[in-house]
């Protein structure tokens, strides 16, 4: 409504909304004949309490969610679509990810800069994390590879490494090995 109580028009990318912007939405079109462009509209719903609390319907989760954040002048973070009480959603990844497929660290298939995915730990999969989670350090048994930006097994000889040949150990996996110019040795 305006300022005479007159109920104004949706903008064209939303069904149903509070006002007329185009971040003004509460739902979205997807697939209408009513709509001129009938791509598929993922609602996004910003970062609630904060400057981009925004409700926008967009057709491109990756791209426009950018283009938006960038506006707040806030950069890198990925998204991922879903489905929730039947709305097409668009959704933030943790800022570790550069691509995920739901909300938490553990959800990251790529991590960004300086961040490497490691696979489940006993920990992790007691804590119910089944799948790889991006960290700022490796684990012990597993070294950083920068080139993969994964964490990599170290050799069974060390403990904790900086590359997987036997000659690359901080400290070596049994007490009965000596270190001697980064090599475990009986």
């Amino acid at each position: 409504m305006d300022a005479t109580e007159t109920c104004q028009p949706c903008h064209s990318n939303c069904l149903t909304c509070f006002g007329p912007s185009y971040e003004e939405c509460t739902t979205c079109w997807y697939n209408s004949t009513a709509n001129a462009t009938d791509e598929p509209h993922y609602f996004f719903a910003g970062v609630p309490g904060t400057a981009m609390s925004t409700y926008n319907c967009i057709t491109n989760c990756s791209s426009e969610v950018d283009e938006l954040f960038t506006n707040y002048g806030v950069h890198n973070y990925a998204t991922w679509n879903t489905t929730i009480n039947g709305r097409d959603m668009c959704m933030l990844c943790h800022p570790y990810c550069t691509v995920c497929d739901g909300p938490e660290a553990y959800n990251c298939t790529e991590c960004h800069y300086s961040y490497f995915l490691q696979n489940a730990t006993a920990n992790d999969t007691a804590a119910g994390i089944a799948g790889p989670i991006c960290v700022a350090v490796c684990v012990d048994g597993q070294y950083q590879n920068w080139t993969r930006q994964e964490c990599d097994f170290c050799h069974s000889d060390c403990a904790t490494c900086f590359n997987m040949s036997d000659n690359s150990c901080y400290t070596c996996s049994n007490s009965s090995l000596m270190m001697q110019d980064y090599e475990c040795r009986e």
